[in-house]
Parts: C-alpha cells; structure tokens; sequence
C-alpha cells in the first residue's frame, strides 16, 4: 500500500514536467502513476487516451497537417485533461486511505 507522501511526491513530480514543458515525460510518467495508483483501475482508460492523443498531436505537428495555432490549442486542452486526471486519482487515494 502507498501513503500519501508517495502520492504526493509522484503528483508533483508529473507537475513539475508539465511546467517545464517536458510533455512527452509526462505523459509516461502519468501513465505510470495511474497504473501505480489506482487500484480500481478508473483512470486508466483516461490515461491511455490521454497518450494517444497526445501521440497524434505530435505526428500532426511533425507532417505540418495542423497549424501551430490548433495545435496549442489542443495540447493544452490535453494538459488541463492530465491535470485532472491527476488530481482526480489523488483525491480517490487520499479518501480511501483516510477512511
């Protein structure tokens, strides 16, 4: 079983790759914590979702079939979807290891 700290500690840690724009760190590592974490498996579909899409975006970037406009606008909307994630799998762990 893992305490809080640990969830804390790898929460931040996908934070902090996020703020420093290291996307594709934070993907795996979201990826990770998800199947680390989640005992009931809810977020792993998200997580799953969450890497394809975010595979697609940087193959649309890279064969310039999206402009650089949609394609921000698009891989924040997916970064605010990790986020949540992320804090959505926290609150789950932390209820059930309080009660």
């Amino acid at each position: 079983m893992f305490t809080i700290d640990d969830i804390k500690e790898k929460l931040t840690e996908i934070q902090l790759l996020i703020a420093e724009d290291d996307i594709d760190s934070s993907v795996k590592k979201l990826l990770m914590y998800v199947r680390d974490f989640d005992e009931t498996k809810e977020y792993i579909q998200d997580a799953i979702v969450i890497s394809a899409t975010y595979k697609r975006i940087t193959k649309e970037i890279r064969r310039e079939t999206i402009s650089n406009e949609e394609a921000d606008k698009k891989m924040n909307k997916l970064l605010y979807r990790m986020l949540d994630v992320i804090s959505d799998v926290e609150e789950s762990l932390v209820l059930s290891l309080v009660a």
